[in-house]
């Protein structure tokens, strides 16, 4: 049985190989052609583990540090396209773009822009699928379509445990929205 220190030990190993893994992830789509000595390299891991991962002062499991890594290299994609769209672009230094200190142009900037893309994803998503039971109720009624020898009832049923998969309120109420719309034709 392990005891407490080596689990510790464990723990601290995984979550400081998820910042060198961060940052090798960042330098090679951010920074690719930036040379930098061993201690401007380690100033910089410092600046992510205090500035991206809090100090790990946040507690959650494995599973929640690996969403969390997830999500920082989807903020680091939306940089690099960013970045790549327009050659005029740029990104400050790395040992500027993680200081916690910089308000003004540093990665923790990216955490609304990501909020704002994954909302706006989820919107779009959320259309196409009422379109698509728009799509299904204009077929029923013609007598066409995939469901077209289902009750009305089933058709309803079957659209409400596909839209229920998502755990959408927002989607829900819209379907609701769409179906009184379509069903009030």
């Amino acid at each position: 049985m392990a005891t407490s220190t080596n689990v510790k030990e464990a723990d601290s190993a995984f979550l400081l190989q998820l910042v060198r893994d961060f940052w090798n992830y960042t330098r090679l789509l951010l920074y690719p052609d930036t040379m930098l000595s061993k201690p401007e390299e380690t100033e910089i891991l410092n600046y992510i583990w205090v500035s991206v991962f809090k100090k790990f002062k946040i507690t959650g499991s494995k599973k929640d540090w690996e969403g969390y890594q997830e999500i920082l290299y989807k903020r680091i994609d939306m940089v690099s396209r960013w970045l790549e769209r327009n050659p005029n672009r740029w990104v400050a230094p790395p040992h500027l773009y993680f200081n916690s200190e910089n308000k003004r142009n540093g990665f923790d900037k990216t955490y609304q822009w990501f909020l704002k893309q994954e909302l706006l994803k989820k919107e779009i998503r959320n259309q196409i699928l009422i379109q698509k039971t728009e799509s299904e109720w204009k077929d029923h009624n013609k007598g066409m379509g995939r469901h077209k020898n289902k009750t009305r009832l089933q058709l309803f049923r079957i659209q409400q445990q596909r839209i229920s998969q998502y755990k959408d309120e927002r989607l829900l109420q819209q379907y609701e929205k769409s179906l009184h719309n379509m069903v009030n034709l």
